[in-house]
């Protein structure tokens, strides 16, 4: 039997031969196999400096990700044979999983900074970072990115908020009158945010997003405006639901988790719970719908539908991972452009080319076109913030 430790580590080295790969991948797909891999991503914690962290924190990780990483040693991605890259696949599973976990760790903690968009001297392209710009309904703006930690916010003199763990955490408690004067929270193109709002209400925006959220709640009613995408973990309170408004919908929550992708550039809004209920209203019609967890809304065309959701895939993003499951280039190239900061061109007939497999947001941007690469006969070019995706040229024998 081999060292499965000394494997993990070769693994995450990069060193691991096709076969080494194959053994470690095969035996975290056994039974009872998770718990040992459970305890060789928490010794790759503490080896990265996080033992310094309250082992109750360690413990939250490991305990949110438990469902992640039993799903994913599990899965068996049905891979076409007529390619060479099931290999990939395998890897990028597990390799999903451990960033995954470590990703986990220090956005949601927030004392690690991610690296920025860099370009790198490479040519390469370097991963988002923690960054947002807040607007408060004065006009005042604040780069957030490169606020130091307690930083106070003040608004029309009075202290409204503060960065507390690397995020913006906002004082005030409602006073009994709703503010109609909305700040708002703006990340680019590569960045992403954590605001926890006077309930308590914790919400993460992804990339190319927009929060439009009052000094007050008031009485009545909790309401928040979000453009692009957003993870919520909503605050209990009966007698205030919490009202999150995108383009053509409302979704009306007393307390819960879920997940908004409302962004512009895709067909649809859709909605997916994993805690609680939510509400969700089409603002064009009388028609709403009640979701449960597992379940996921659907608004395009003006039609409002609901199905079975596939919750890796809509939490991708919070789980630092880009997972595509039979999709199209070019939507998984509309996810790599707000990542990574980059425009992207496909030359010829290739934007609907279907890919299947999870690759991690941690990594410069060569790390998903490579892979992409190895699963069809393409080849790129990256230059600043432009990239070209094209077909390799064949060449015919004489």
């Amino acid at each position: 039997m081999q060292d499965l430790k000394l494997l993990y580590q070769k693994f995450l080295s990069r060193q691991c031969s096709p076969e080494e790969i194959s053994y470690l991948m095969d035996h975290f797909q056994l039974k009872g196999a998770e718990t040992e891999l459970n305890d060789m991503i928490l010794a790759q914690l503490e080896s990265e400096d996080y033992g310094e962290q309250d082992n109750e924190e360690v413990n939250h990780v490991l305990n949110n990700n438990r469902e992640l990483i039993n799903s994913k040693i599990n899965e068996d991605l049905p891979v076409k044979k007529v390619y060479s890259w099931h290999i990939y696949l395998r890897v990028a599973a597990v390799l999903g999983l451990i960033t995954a976990c470590s990703w986990y760790f220090f956005s949601f903690n927030a004392d690690q900074q991610l690296l920025g968009n860099t370009i790198l001297a490479s040519g390469d392209v370097g991963p988002g970072s923690n960054k947002a710009r807040l607007t408060l309904s004065n006009g005042e703006s604040i780069d957030l990115e490169n606020a130091s930690e307690g930083l106070v916010v003040n608004k029309n003199g009075t202290s409204y908020a503060k960065i507390i763990g690397g995020k913006l955490t906002c004082l005030l408690q409602s006073s009994g009158k709703s503010d109609t004067a909305y700040n708002s929270i703006t990340t680019p193109k590569g960045g992403i945010y954590q605001l926890v709002t006077p309930d308590g209400s914790k919400i993460w925006l992804n990339a190319s997003s927009e929060l439009k959220f009052p000094t007050n709640f008031g009485d009545s009613r909790r309401v928040v405006e979000l453009k692009g995408e957003a993870y919520f973990e909503v605050s209990k309170d009966e007698r205030r639901p919490f009202v999150v408004k995108t383009a053509g919908q409302e979704t009306e929550v007393l307390g819960t988790h879920f997940n908004i992708n409302s962004y512009t550039d895709e067909v649809a809004t859709t909605t997916t719970l994993f805690e609680g209920a939510v509400r969700v209203h089409d603002v064009n019609s009388t028609k709403h719908v009640l979701l449960s967890p597992g379940q996921q809304s659907v608004l395009k065309d003006q039609q409002l539908t609901v199905q079975k959701a596939d919750e890796s895939a809509a939490l991708d993003w919070m789980n630092g991972k880009i997972v595509f499951k039979n999709e199209k280039l070019k939507n998984i190239m509309r996810k790599v452009s707000r990542w990574y900061g980059v425009d992207v061109q496909m030359k010829g007939d290739i934007a609907d080319l279907e890919f299947w497999g999870a690759v991690s947001r941690n990594h410069n941007l060569s790390s998903i076109l490579n892979y992409l690469k190895e699963t069809e006969d393409l080849d790129y070019t990256i230059k600043g913030t432009n990239v070209t995706i094209f077909k390799k040229e064949t060449t015919t024998k004489k």
